[in-house]
């Protein structure tokens, strides 16, 4: 019962995961991808466990469903980390179908007495494929920088490493006692789940809490003042940053950027923010670059499209859009009005 129970668990926080990075506002073909595949592996493998269990999937079946799916752990999660760190991946899919076709092929030529495969060798093969895979993606965590997403990447080879590590515990001691193969399976996937499932809870906190791991994730959380503690020093911080240095007229300047320059965290900038004005911190740093914007377009002869560089937009049709929401007039109605309407329009 337990077993089942546990197993039901984690394939409940696996699933929940895949919702959370599915609704997140970021890229699905960015560095998201080869994760989600990875969890997709990890729910089907995770469902295959619950039918065993139940009852529903023979030992003899499972077992080669689980082998098919636990090998593409390895290749997978090799190509993730070069995803994360925008290594190229080109050839991805030709490994994975390569892995597949061997494994395959073995079962197949098996079924029919071609060939006598014994159990120690496919043990051996997905054992081999994992660790050369693993060994290559622990290769390039060493020699390539982090930046902000080390704590994620760290949760991660460590949560995917030691479910490779349990299939290769479980393929060694079937090897050395085959008439057991019942119980083992058993035991094994029973730790295999209650450790997936304590690592996918890690795994959904940290997601949740830090989303600036990942470059083009956003998450508006509503802060209240109350919360945030006296936050005037650390805002002082930012405004000074920000606005007496006129930084804001930076496209790219980012909240990374705010925390190099101060010592406060993404994280923090954002609460701070959110908290202290109302609002994310991109349309905060609009308000720095509208207001500008219409200094330059009552006292100066440049363009509209000038003043939309000077003051920091990367796009004119972003500039309009966000000068019109604050105003109500685009910047070209805006130069033309009268110093009545303009004043309205603050």
């Amino acid at each position: 019962m337990w077993p089942s129970i546990i197993n039901a668990l984690s394939l409940t926080a696996a699933i929940i995961l895949v919702f959370i990075l599915s609704i997140l506002p970021a890229r699905r073909g960015g560095r998201n991808l080869y994760l989600l595949v990875l969890l997709v592996y990890l729910i089907i493998h995770l469902t295959g466990g619950l039918l065993m269990l139940i009852g529903v999937l023979s030992l003899s079946l499972y077992a080669m469903f689980s082998l098919s799916v636990v090998v593409l752990y390895g290749p997978t999660f090799y190509f993730y980390i070069r995803r994360f760190h925008n290594l190229p991946t080109k050839g991805y899919l030709w490994h994975v179908v390569a892995i597949e076709l061997v494994l395959w092929s073995l079962f197949i030529m098996h079924g029919l007495n071609i060939l006598e495969t014994p159990q120690w060798f496919y043990n051996l093969y997905y054992t081999t494929v994992l660790l050369v895979y693993f060994v290559g993606a622990i290769r390039i965590r060493l020699f390539v920088p982090l930046g902000k997403g080390r704590d994620w990447m760290k949760t991660t080879a460590f949560g995917f490493g030691i479910l490779i590590l349990l299939y290769i515990i479980e393929s060694i001691w079937m090897s050395i006692d085959f008439d057991s193969i019942s119980s083992i399976v058993v035991i094994n996937a029973t730790v295999y789940n209650l450790f997936c499932f304590a690592f996918l809870l890690i795994a959904i906190k940290q997601i949740i809490i830090r989303p600036e791991t990942f470059s083009d994730m956003r998450v508006r959380i509503p802060y209240r003042r109350s919360e945030l503690g006296d936050v005037q020093s650390e805002l002082d911080l930012i405004k000074s940053f920000v606005s007496r240095q006129k930084e804001y007229k930076n496209p790219n300047l980012d909240r990374a950027k705010i925390s190099d320059a101060t010592g406060l965290t993404s994280h923090r900038i954002s609460e701070i923010i959110n908290g202290s004005f109302g609002k994310n911190f991109n349309d905060w740093l609009n308000d720095h670059r509208v207001t500008e914007a219409k200094l330059h377009l009552t006292n100066s002869k440049l363009s509209i499209k000038e003043i939309c560089y000077e003051v920091g937009f990367n796009s004119k049709s972003v500039f309009n859009k966000a000068f019109k929401k604050r105003t109500g007039l685009t910047p070209s109605e805006y130069r033309l009005a009268d110093p009545e309407k303009k004043r309205e329009s603050m």
